[in-house]
């Protein structure tokens, strides 16, 4: 991961406080490398210039054995073929006067003692004949300058391919190295809300086997806490409908008529909360059940699911509760689980049939199944208000509900979390036709 999308506030990852510490070492290294090379390279190419010249002065000596003029000598015309401006050579007589003098521009000086000496950017080597006689060889710095620089260019640069082989190799061996920790973490990116399942710590790296059992083991605590929690909703629900259903039976067998207006209304009051309370435990069960393993998914006929809940709505409300028109294009199935999809659906067409239309009149609905490439689009649209662009993030919230709306506030809860289960997609957005809140259901075509 890198800097610029690390979570604020967390500690750089490993990759990098590995990378800020073995970077800088190579490239430490390579300096330090670089200037001993530097150091090593001018000291030697001083000593190779001061033996040159040591030489040369030798040879010189030899060269001019007398002081007398050998300028027709092969010897002497050896030494002014080698004659450079960029190197000097003068020798002196036991008298004092000029016997040879490559530069007879320079005054050169003649040092107190024999040896090496730097004179106006020359470096000059001086010694004393037994004879008494001076001989001074030189070189210019720059030259010199030269040399060191050809040299350590020689050697610098396949360092350099060294050097740069050298940290592209650390950098991906720290790459491959960490690449089971990435997968490890891609493997738990992926996984799903509900996936609590071990993971597999075979053929991970000794290092990473803690971690994975860790994991494992946190994975089987929440595994359970879920499940408890799971099943004390369950039984909370199971407990709860035989005493409401108890309760709705002795207020039906209550006759309205010997009761006045005003105790007809509170026995309309009472009988609207059972039925609430009866639908919150339904919907508690539901919800429980929806957050369990999905079944085996098949290829399901969706038209003929919306007709059947259609049907079902209208025998539960005993009336038809809506104006729907049911458009398809001959979609292909989709694949879900039946009793998922048809769970799903009833919710999403009791919900529009409940904010659809105006105040005691039916809800005009309109449902269309239609294919987008490969998938099965199922929308539900209803003339309700719709839901407003702000409060559409919290529409598949438990217990969130529009306005003082009867209901358990656990349907789309229901519906969003069924479609989850079953690789479904649910949104909800404007109506295109009728102009209130459109719910848009995706999942997967299956093949004819």
């Amino acid at each position: 991961m890198s800097s610029t999308n690390r979570p604020e506030g967390s500690a750089p990852s490993i990759r990098q406080r590995i990378q800020r510490r073995l970077v800088p070492l190579i490239l430490l290294a390579g300096v330090v490398t670089a200037a001993l090379l530097l150091l090593i390279t001018i000291d030697e190419v001083d000593e190779a210039i001061l033996n040159n010249q040591n030489n040369l002065n030798h040879a010189a000596a030899q060269m001019y054995g007398t002081e007398l003029d050998l300028s027709g000598l092969p010897a002497l015309e050896a030494i002014e073929e080698l004659r450079n401006p960029e190197f000097l050579l003068m020798i002196q007589g036991a008298d004092g006067g000029m016997v040879h003098q490559s530069h007879p521009q320079l005054p050169l000086p003649v040092a107190a003692q024999d040896g090496p000496f730097e004179w106006q950017g020359w470096r000059l080597f001086q010694t004393h004949t037994r004879d008494g006689r001076v001989i001074i060889s030189g070189v210019k710095q720059e030259e010199r300058d030269e040399m060191i620089l050809e040299m350590v260019l020689s050697a610098v640069l396949p360092m350099l391919v060294v050097l740069g082989t050298l940290l592209l190799s650390a950098l991906w061996f720290v790459q491959a190295g960490l690449r089971p920790l990435q997968h490890l973490s891609e493997a738990l990116r992926n996984r799903a809300p509900q996936a609590l399942t071990p993971l597999e710590s075979a053929g991970q790296p000794a290092d990473l086997v803690p971690i994975v059992r860790a994991l494992n083991g946190l994975f089987a605590r929440v595994r359970q806490f879920v499940q408890r929690e799971r099943k004390f909703i369950d039984d909370a629900a199971h407990e709860l409908r035989t005493p409401l259903t108890i309760i709705k039976a002795q207020v039906q067998a209550i006759d309205p008529a010997e009761l006045s207006p005003e105790n007809r209304t509170r026995l309309d009051h009472v009988v609207a909360g059972v039925n609430r309370a009866e639908a919150l435990g339904t919907g508690l069960l539901q919800q429980a059940r929806a957050e369990q393993p999905s079944g085996q998914g098949q290829a399901v006929d969706a038209r003929a699911v919306v007709q059947q809940v259609l049907n079902d709505l209208e025998v539960l409300h005993g009336a038809p509760m809506t104006q729907a028109v049911l458009s398809t294009q001959d979609a292909p199935p989709i694949w879900a689980t039946p009793e998922d999809l048809r769970v799903i659906l009833r919710n999403l067409l009791d919900n529009a049939a409940r904010h659809g239309g105006p105040a005691g009149t039916p809800a005009q609905l309109r449902i269309e199944i239609t294919t987008e490439g490969t998938q099965t689009l199922i929308a539900i649209e209803d003339d309700g208000p719709g839901i407003p662009q702000d409060h559409r993030a919290q529409v598949f919230e438990r217990f969130w509900r529009a306005g003082q709306t009867e209901g358990s506030g656990l349907g789309l809860s229901i519906a969003h979390t069924l479609a989850r289960r079953n690789g479904l997609t649910l949104n909800v957005t404007e109506g295109v036709h009728l102009g209130g809140a459109r719910f848009e259901l995706r999942g997967r075509t299956a093949a004819e």
